[in-house]
Formats: structure tokens, sequence, C-alpha cells
């Protein structure tokens, strides 16, 4: 799924994201599942792993790239990214699969990760956004 695709994915599913933003926004924003540091194989290889959760973790690059750099919001970024992990699994799996309480737990433990080793990515993210302004400004 290409990002255009994944955004409209998540307003199906009902995740909150912002509705005025430009096809090129929702492009450069998001990176898919993991930081941008890990080579692009492996976030391809975990985005089809974890393909369900591409909705959330689009949210969360979002988040990320617009975020305000302090503790409470990158841990809130993170709150919601397995919120809606859980919203993905739910989606997926029917409430008698047990696939679907596989899931949001796996989905939790995305926000955890994201908590214990994201912030890095989250300071880059703010950064790359703040650069990217700085050149449309010139």
């Amino acid at each position: 799924m290409n990002a255009k695709e994944v955004y409209l994915k998540a307003i199906a599913l009902g995740i909150e994201v912002p509705r005025d933003i430009s096809d090129a926004e929702i492009e450069r924003v998001y990176n898919g599942v993991g930081p941008e540091f890990l080579a692009g194989w492996v976030r391809r290889l975990l985005d089809y792993f974890f393909e369900s959760f591409l909705p959330a973790v689009w949210r969360h690059d979002q988040r990320f790239a617009h975020g305000d750099g302090t503790l409470k919001d990158f841990m809130s970024a993170n709150r919601e990214l397995a919120n809606n992990c859980r919203i993905c699994a739910d989606a997926e799996y029917g409430a008698f699969n047990p696939l679907r309480y596989l899931a949001r737990w796996v989905g939790e433990k995305f926000g955890k990760a994201c908590d214990l080793f994201g912030l890095p990515a989250y300071l880059q993210a703010i950064e790359e956004t703040k650069e990217h302004k700085n050149k449309e400004n010139k």
C-alpha cells in the first residue's frame, strides 16, 4: 500500500487523522513500520508482516513529524499508536478469532517499543519537518 492508500484506510477505520493535508504531505511524513535509520528493506519487510497496522503507523508517523518536542507529546503519540493498532486489529479479525487478541497484544507492544526506543526517531522527524518548512519558505 502506498501512503495515500494507507491514509484513506485510516479514515475508513475511523482513526483520527488531519483532513486538510496535501497528498505531498501524506507521502512525506510516512515511512512505514520502524524508524528511518532502519534499512529500507527491513522497513518494507516489517510493513509486509504488519500490513494491517499501517493506518495506525501512518498516524504515528504524522504525529511524530508534527510533534511539539515534549515528552508528553511523544508518549501521547505512542499511546495513540497502541490504541489505533487495536482499532486495526479489531477491523482485521472477528471477535471470536484468536488472532484479534494476538494482534491487539502486538499493537500494544509497538507502543511500548516506541516508548523505550523511539525518542531519537521522534526528534529526528520534528527536525525533518522544520527543515522541510524552511525549504518551502525560501
